[in-house]
C-alpha cells in the first residue's frame, strides 16, 4: 500500500560546469556543483520523517548515479521526454495513477524550503485541488496537486517570471480550487547566494541553518584557496 501522498523531487546530476551555471564567476565550476549538491540534500531532508509520504526522484541524466544522495524507501521516476512542463504533467500523472491523493512536485534549488512548508502544502491539498509555492524570480518551488490536469502544464513560459502567474491562470482555467504558500527564493545566481549567507533562519529551524552554513563554509574554503 503507497503512502497518501508522493512527493517528486525533479533534480540534475551536480556536475561541475552542468549546473548552477549563473553562480560560475562568482564561485568556481566545482563550488556551482557543490552548493547544488548540498541543496539537494537539503530538500531530501526536508521529505525525510513526514508521515505518510512517499519520496521519489525523478533524475537527470536518468542513468547518472544519485545513490550518495538517496536515503532508504526513496524510489526513482523517469522523467520522460519533451520540456520542462510535458516533464512535469507526464510525472504527475504516472504518480497519481499509482494510487496517491495527491503528489507535490518539488524543485532542488531552494535552500530556505522547511519541513513545515511541505506539511502545510500536504495540508492544504486536503481541502484546495492546487497548491503552489511561488519563487520570487517569478517562478515555483513546489507545485501540489490532487487530480491530474495538463492544462497546469501547458502554455506556460518556462525559465521566465511568469511562470507562477501563467501557472495560476492554468488553474483557474481548470476550475480547480488553489492556494498560495510563502514566497521563497531559489539559489540561482550571485544575488541568491548572498541573500542566502545574510539569511538568518529561524532558531528552531535547524535544516535551514545548517545548509546555509554547509554553503557558506564551501564557498569561505574556496575563496580562501585562491
Amino acid at each position: 500500500m503507497p503512502a497518501s501522498a508522493a512527493a517528486v523531487i525533479f533534480a540534475k546530476y551536480p556536475l561541475a560546469g552542468k549546473v548552477k551555471t549563473r553562480l560560475i564567476g562568482t564561485v568556481s565550476a566545482e563550488v556551482a556543483a557543490q552548493i547544488h549538491a548540498i541543496c539537494l540534500r537539503h530538500v531530501f531532508a526536508v521529505c525525510e520523517g513526514i508521515d505518510n509520504l512517499d519520496v521519489f526522484l525523478a533524475a537527470t541524466p536518468p542513468e547518472a548515479d544519485f545513490s550518495e544522495f538517496l536515503s532508504p524507501g526513496v524510489q526513482t521516476i523517469d522523467q520522460g521526454s519533451g520540456d520542462l512542463g510535458e516533464r512535469l504533467s507526464g510525472v504527475s500523472a504516472r504518480i497519481l495513477e499509482r494510487g496517491y491523493r495527491s503528489v507535490v512536485l518539488l524543485g532542488s534549488d531552494c535552500a530556505t524550503l522547511t519541513q513545515s512548508d511541505l506539511q502545510t502544502a500536504l495540508a492544504t491539498l486536503s481541502q484546495a485541488d492546487v497548491v503552489i509555492g511561488p519563487a520570487e524570480d517569478g517562478g515555483y518551488y513546489l507545485l501540489g496537486t490532487t487530480r491530474y490536469d495538463a492544462r497546469l502544464f501547458e502554455r506556460i513560459e518556462w525559465s521566465t517570471e511568469r511562470v507562477c502567474d501563467q501557472t495560476v491562470e492554468r488553474v483557474r482555467e481548470a476550475g480547480m480550487h488553489y492556494e498560495l504558500l510563502r514566497v521563497l527564493r531559489d539559489l540561482d545566481d550571485a544575488a541568491d547566494l548572498r541573500a542566502l549567507l545574510q539569511f538568518d533562519a529561524a532558531a528552531d529551524d535547524t535544516m535551514v541553518r545548517t545548509t546555509r552554513e554547509r554553503i557558506m563554509a564551501c564557498v569561505t574554503e574556496s575563496w580562501n584557496d585562491e
